[in-house]
């Protein structure tokens, strides 16, 4: 994650900004894909995610200026992409979707933060609250998933 000092001398402020950046683009591509899709259940999942996302992504802007960091930003091509796909109505949910794959435990590096006393008593908490509120989402979004597929799958047996 971010190991490295941040310009502001704080060893965590990369990640927080890392952070802030991800939650950003992804309130904004998941609020995209919300407003084109046809799946009702799937809009209100993402809608929800999207609302999150945008809401950390203030909260993380908010503690760094809060530490007398700045906060900066710049899209860039890879953003742009994954927004035009996942706006795109051509592009369906489940493609959007994709497989089924397991990944390792996205927010394990954050918990070795949390849990390594590097972190001031106010962002530990941030952090702690993220951590779990981000699992939540991780599991809203499994289930929405999950439904995306066999919703395509029981069109196919049809």
């Amino acid at each position: 994650m971010a190991e490295s000092s941040g310009p502001d001398g704080l060893p965590y402020l990369n990640l927080l900004r890392m952070i802030a950046v991800g939650e950003s683009v992804t309130g904004r591509y998941m609020s995209a894909w919300a407003d084109i899709t046809p799946d009702a259940e799937l809009a209100s999942t993402l809608r929800l995610v999207a609302d999150r996302e945008t809401s950390h992504a203030e909260v993380f802007w908010r503690r760094i200026k809060e530490l007398g960091a700045d906060c900066y930003y710049a899209p860039n091509q890879k953003d742009f992409a994954r927004m035009a796909m996942v706006a795109n109505p051509a592009i369906s949910d489940l493609e959007k979707v994709g497989p089924d794959i397991h990944k390792p435990d996205p927010l394990a590096d954050i918990s070795s933060w949390i849990s390594g006393g590097e972190l001031d008593p106010l962002t530990s908490s941030l952090m702690i609250w993220f951590v779990a509120e981000e699992r939540d989402t991780i599991a809203r979004l499994a289930a929405a998933y999950a439904a995306v597929r066999a919703k395509a799958a029981s069109a196919v047996q049809v």
